[in-house]
């Protein structure tokens, strides 16, 4: 699997998770447990959102490694003085 598709895997499963606990507090009658379940949410949908940025920094990204376009000319060392330049040998 690739690097994308472990994070998106990572944000499907987080997703998933964050639906089940939705679930869970359609039938919380406690206080307590209702407040404990709607952080419990929180965390996730905060969670989420910082994985799919991630995911999708590593998107737009450039990749590393030599680039597509040739790199400009480098200018040539400065013979040393005095030498015949290697044009005219």
């Amino acid at each position: 699997m690739s690097k994308h598709g472990a994070e998106h895997a990572i944000i499907e499963r987080l997703f998933r998770a964050s639906l089940e606990v939705h679930s869970a507090l359609s039938i919380a009658g406690e206080e307590h447990t209702v407040r404990l379940l709607r952080q419990a949410i929180d965390h996730l949908d905060r969670s989420i959102k910082q994985a799919q940025s991630r995911a999708l920094d590593l998107e737009l990204r450039p990749p590393r490694g030599p680039t597509p376009y040739p790199s400009p000319a480098r200018p040539r060392a400065a013979e040393p003085e005095g030498s015949v330049p290697a044009a005219a040998r």
